[in-house]
């Protein structure tokens, strides 16, 4: 049944000419591999790369990021491995956790200190969603 969904919608897609989000990841990952004129000329106008929630990146992602990156580029990653969300996606971890090892020469930097809970904000957080009582 849900073999026959997917089959249909990419038959829909195709018809239509149109595509979704995957296939854009998909076929700028292919575009960026495959000519080295274009992705020469990508590198060099988003040379500054940052990618936010980094621990639910999915391997086509982290495929397209491999491929755009190049030996000027700088790129900055921001996660936490404990908020990973997308395994359902194919969203992996590891590329965080192993950041080093996808990146040889990067650095890491651990944040230990929490600006989004401290002890001064709690308590209006508390009192502000506070469910009312209802008469």
């Amino acid at each position: 049944m849900l073999a026959e969904v997917f089959a249909r919608y990419r038959d829909t897609k195709k018809k239509r000419r149109m595509v979704d989000f995957d296939d854009l990841l998909r076929l700028a990952t292919r575009d960026l591999e495959a000519d080295p004129v274009y992705a020469t000329a990508r590198r060099w106008r988003f040379r500054y790369l940052y990618v936010d929630e980094f621990q639910d990146v999915n391997p086509l992602q982290h495929r397209l990021l491999t491929a755009w990156l190049g030996s000027e580029s700088t790129l900055c990653v921001v996660g936490d491995p404990n908020q990973a969300i997308y395994s359902w996606n194919g969203a992996d971890a590891r590329y965080l956790v192993d950041f080093d090892r996808f990146f040889p020469g990067g650095s890491t930097v651990t944040l230990h200190d929490n600006y989004r809970s401290t002890p001064r904000s709690s308590p209006r957080r508390t009192r502000c969603c506070r469910p009312v009582a209802r008469g």
